[in-house]
């Protein structure tokens, strides 16, 4: 059977990667191994977005 967990990791986008939040999700069924987000103002974009 198939790992459902995950975790996602928050990171202020510098170089640094400094970590601003993370959590660990005990169950997904989210179809991608990673995803890149972008959060401005209270809008949340993706990379092709930004």
């Amino acid at each position: 059977m198939a790992d459902r967990t995950a975790r996602l990791v928050c990171d202020d986008g510098n170089d640094n990667g400094a970590v601003l939040y993370s959590e660990d999700i005990d169950f997904t069924d989210f179809p991608l191994d990673q995803i890149t987000i972008w959060v401005e103002g209270d809008v949340i974009l993706l990379p092709s977005e930004h």
